[in-house]
């Protein structure tokens, strides 16, 4: 997904892979309760407001979370993998914690049990190709917003580059 973006270009490296070798000190991958999560014995999979209803889910993302935000480079750049994260750092850019422009919007989860949603989400597999019991059928409300947001917020940055540069 990050090469499908031009991410390597946005963050002046050669090739994606880098974030998780020599460049890696532009990758700073967290979790908004940065802690394991379980609810009822299984891991927590809920919304950002499943977050902030459970006290010790809301004392995790406000204590550990949300204070990490000012330890990172301030022009830092923000995408959540999954509506969830995504919530939580648009709140965060409600708050003022971060700036609005600084969350690029969210990738598709590519978790195992994620299915085929990482296809949907770039448009490599349409909605009605998907079989009927599918469960990535119910998350096309949030993969395609999901895409077209993330692709005009890095459609707009790689211009803003490309006219800088001229």
């Amino acid at each position: 997904m990050m090469r499908h973006f031009g991410f390597s270009e946005l963050l002046g490296i050669e090739r994606e892979e880098d974030l998780w070798a020599h460049r890696s000190d532009l990758l700073h991958a967290t979790s908004i309760v940065p802690h394991a999560a379980f609810r009822r014995g299984k891991p927590f999979a809920g919304s950002f407001d499943d977050v902030l209803r459970t006290p010790v889910f809301r004392e995790s993302f406000e204590r550990d979370f949300v204070p990490s935000l000012s330890m990172l480079n301030p022009d830092a750049l923000y995408v959540g993998l999954g509506p969830t994260p995504l919530a939580a750092l648009d709140r965060c850019a409600e708050q003022g914690l971060i700036r609005p422009d600084q969350v690029l919007g969210a990738f598709a989860h590519s978790s195992t049990n994620g299915g085929s949603q990482v296809d949907v989400y770039l448009g490599l597999k349409s909605i009605d190709a998907l079989n009927e019991k599918d469960p990535v059928r119910y998350r096309s409300d949030f993969l395609l917003p999901a895409y077209e947001r993330m692709k005009a917020v890095t459609d707009r940055l790689h211009a803003a580059m490309k006219a800088a540069a001229e």
